[in-house]
């Protein structure tokens, strides 16, 4: 009788131990998950709403979880402004959770090719930083390969417009140095 129950057993822990070595990224994901660390940067000056969450880590942790749905819904809508208020103070009151600093650097990257004037080099920054955060300490792959992927996109963005910076210089000094035939020797 006692095989009878030691042989199923045995099984299970077999199958167990061979599904964690054959797919150690999602049996243990949160063990080997980086904590994303914002470095104090600041996302929002918005204080929590205690009035309605309540006052410590729980309140704030539901306002940052309700915030992220109300701009995950915003950034469908193309609300891009009130999904990066809402997403930015998310992220603000719950930095340790990953996929909040996904949305919330979604919604910056659409407002930044939404932008129709002149190029925002703040926002084209903040959304590189927080595309690398993200390609740097998220566990989840598929987000990893996407911040990868945008990240270097925008890092092209803005090395063209060092390049055209540093080539509209060069042209200035040159125009600079350019004497006036009035003033050459004969």
């Amino acid at each position: 009788m006692s095989t009878s129950v030691a042989r199923p057993a045995l099984t299970l822990l077999i199958a167990f131990t061979a599904a964690r070595l054959l797919l150690p990224g999602q049996a243990r994901a949160d063990v080997i998950s980086p904590h994303i660390n914002d470095h104090g940067r600041v996302y929002s000056d918005e204080p929590p709403n205690s009035a309605l969450y309540g006052t410590g880590m729980s309140g704030r942790m539901s306002e940052a979880s309700a915030l992220r749905f109300e701009g995950e819904q915003d950034l469908q809508t193309r609300n891009l402004n009130e999904a990066v208020r809402k997403l930015g103070k998310a992220v603000q009151l719950d930095p340790g959770y990953p996929p909040g600093h996904v949305l919330y650097a979604r919604a910056i990257t659409a407002k930044f090719y939404a932008n129709k004037g002149p190029i925002d080099e703040d926002l084209l920054r903040r959304c590189i930083d927080e595309w690398k955060l993200i390609w740097r300490h998220d566990a989840d792959q598929l987000e990893q390969m996407e911040a990868r992927s945008t990240a270097r996109k925008l890092i092209r963005i803005a090395k063209a417009i060092e390049k055209k910076k540093k080539e509209q210089a060069k042209a200035l000094l040159a125009e600079q140095r350019r004497v006036p035939e009035k003033d050459r020797w004969p």
